[in-house]
């Protein structure tokens, strides 16, 4: 079961975001979340200073893109947005277009950013096909079944959705586990606050 839901803080947690940059970090799960103390002396008002300015580093919850299903609330008005439960808890969404109380429903938690296709020539459904991305980079992907040369489909670039932790605010460096089991780091974008997620690509 979920814990109590923070009705009063659920306006804030939902926002999609794109665009962070990541790298590996060996043993970053072993760093300590906060700044290191200015030394002792005449400098030490001006370094505590520098180190304002420096990230801080924060542990972060993780999940892969995912459709997230709900069924609407009975006393759901138009214009409003539900709060549903999200992979870590509570989340406000606004709603799909033409929803109506007590029906069933879903939204994506995943990037926005999604790219259209078209399956060229000499590939079949099942086949392997290679496209490049608006940020120069390639993709291989594989040729959904039913689509032919010529036709078109959509993929979205391989990310995972990260949850800002409490604390942490834009420019702060968060670590996650990444799918295989290994630590990433991403930084915060900035206007996000606690309890919203931004999308951490997985292209090098």
């Amino acid at each position: 079961p979920w814990p109590p839901m923070p009705w009063g803080g659920a306006e804030q947690l939902w926002k999609r975001v794109t665009g962070s940059q990541y790298r590996n970090l060996p043993g970053a799960a072993d760093e300590y979340e906060g700044l290191e103390e200015g030394e002792e002396g005449e400098e030490e008002d001006s370094e505590a200073d520098e180190s304002d300015a420096k990230p801080k580093v924060f542990h972060a919850l993780s999940t892969l893109p995912q459709e997230l299903v709900f069924v609407m609330p009975g006393d759901y008005k138009p214009g409003e947005k539900v709060c549903i439960n999200g992979p870590h808890g509570p989340l406000l969404v606004p709603p799909p277009l033409g929803a109506k109380p007590g029906e069933s429903c879903s939204v994506r938690l995943g990037p926005p950013d999604v790219y259209t296709v078209t399956v060229p020539d000499g590939v079949e459904a099942g086949g392997s096909m290679r496209f490049r991305g608006q940020d120069g980079l390639d993709f291989q992907v594989c040729v959904p079944a039913g689509k032919k040369p010529g036709e078109a489909f959509e993929v979205a670039p391989p990310a995972v959705m990260v949850q800002v932790p409490q604390g942490a605010s834009g420019g702060d460096r968060v670590v996650f586990k990444a799918p295989d089991g290994g630590n990433l780091t991403a930084y915060v974008p900035e206007g996000l606050v606690p309890g919203q997620y931004f999308a951490a690509s997985l292209v090098q």
